[in-house]
């Protein structure tokens, strides 16, 4: 969003959000409301009659929503000359403003957020203006992906001149405003880091060797967490349920052969054999399945080779300006005494909580830049993906 200012000011960012397809994905909604509004006053020939106090909420709320997409407008207008930050929202034309001190933040943060939309849940990566003390932190937007937010997420930060914190990876990675686009060859470079070769650890799995002057790094299959076999369970409970409470009576219904032996068809081959097979497609590509990393001076290259088909993808070295080591991190409950006190957990919860941190999913590492995030190493042990993140960073920045 942030990237595109609509303002010509050098001293103002202002942005606009609304319009374009929101308008034609309304359109329908407010044809409809208007069309059931005026069912009552029978300006269109219609079969029956349908009474005002049916069709005035019907027809008042698809239109509203249709109203809303159509002519709704949201925006954001930060004044360094003024000191303020506005807010507004609108139809066409603002129509509410909230106004904020811009002295009353003082840097740009970006995390990662799991939010509820009521019957689904969805990751967001919100970008806020964050301030000292008790101020409340303003959210400015939480786009789905990661790469446009660091987009508006960097540009405020150069705008207003503030440090950019990023916390989407659960470990706090604060940038100046000067050094944005630093990439991580001139990092290591200004901090004078020693490039030392890493030494593999005991009983690795990670297969290295050189090729065509890149190094390769053939990593081991992910294997499976909790989550896999939840997946492949439920799989095989839902085509028990479509099996006994459908297919059964189904075979007991009075009807054609044809048309029998085509429902049976349909349903055994998208409700039973759709979710048994999607399970073990991903189960097997988690035990199956190879990833290859090559890494040069040029460039860095995550090779994905699955059951069927293989995906590759390549960030220049010069474009790099994070090499992430996420840190997994599992909380230890404590018991509370009636003084607030804490004690260590008890055999039984270290057992549980033990035996949890098996199954929970690996951190991998994370390869960034402006337009694109590699992912690489899961399933990894901490020593082989420390290893690995300090050779794949030895290399870059070379």
């Amino acid at each position: 969003m942030f990237d595109r200012p609509i303002s010509s000011d050098p001293e103002v960012m202002q942005t606009r959000q609304g319009g374009g397809c929101l308008t034609l994905f309304g359109l329908p909604f407010f044809l409809a409301g208007l069309f059931i509004l005026s069912l009552p006053f029978k300006l269109f020939p219609v079969e029956g009659e349908i009474p005002w106090y049916v069709a005035l909420p019907f027809g008042g709320v698809f239109a509203a929503v249709g109203a809303g997409l159509m002519f709704g407008r949201s925006g954001l207008i930060i004044d360094r000359r003024q000191k303020t930050i506005i807010q507004w929202w609108g139809l066409l034309v603002p129509m509410k403003r909230t106004e904020y001190l811009l002295d009353s933040f003082r840097r740009v943060t970006l995390s990662k957020e799991e939010r509820d939309s009521g019957e689904t849940s969805y990751t967001a990566f919100p970008v806020r203006l964050e301030g000292e003390g008790a101020v409340k932190p303003l959210e400015i937007e939480a786009p789905k992906n990661y790469e446009p937010a660091r987009h508006s997420a960097e540009a405020l930060a150069k705008f207003l001149n503030w440090p950019l914190a990023d916390s989407s990876t659960g470990a706090q990675l604060v940038r100046e405003p000067d050094r944005l686009d630093e990439p991580l060859r001139e990092q290591a470079r200004r901090e004078k880091a020693p490039a030392d070769w890493a030494t593999p650890p005991f009983g690795t799995r990670i297969q290295v060797r050189q090729e065509a002057g890149a190094t390769v790094f053939d990593l081991p299959p992910p294997g499976l967490s909790l989550t896999h076999y939840l997946q492949l369970g439920f799989g095989l409970v839902f085509a028990g349920v479509v099996i006994y409470f459908f297919l059964g009576p189904l075979l007991k219904l009075p009807m054609p052969g044809v048309l029998r032996y085509f429902f049976l068809g349909f349903i055994g081959l998208f409700f039973v054999l759709g979710p048994i097979l999607s399970a073990l497609r991903s189960v097997l590509a988690q035990t199956w399945g190879r990833t290859r990393v090559v890494a040069s001076r040029e460039w860095l290259r995550v090779e994905e080779r699955g059951l069927i088909r293989s995906k590759v993808r390549e960030i220049p070295a010069a474009e790099i300006e994070e090499l992430v080591l996420p840190e997994k991190k599992l909380e230890i409950p404590l018991e509370r005494l009636p003084d607030g006190a804490g004690l260590p957990p008890n055999s039984r919860t270290m057992a549980l909580v033990q035996w949890l941190s098996k199954w929970a999913p690996s951190p991998q590492l994370l390869a960034r830049s402006d337009r694109m995030t590699l992912e690489f190493g899961r399933g990894l042990s901490p020593e082989e993906l420390r290893y690995l993140y300090a050779e794949v960073k030895r290399i870059l920045a070379e």
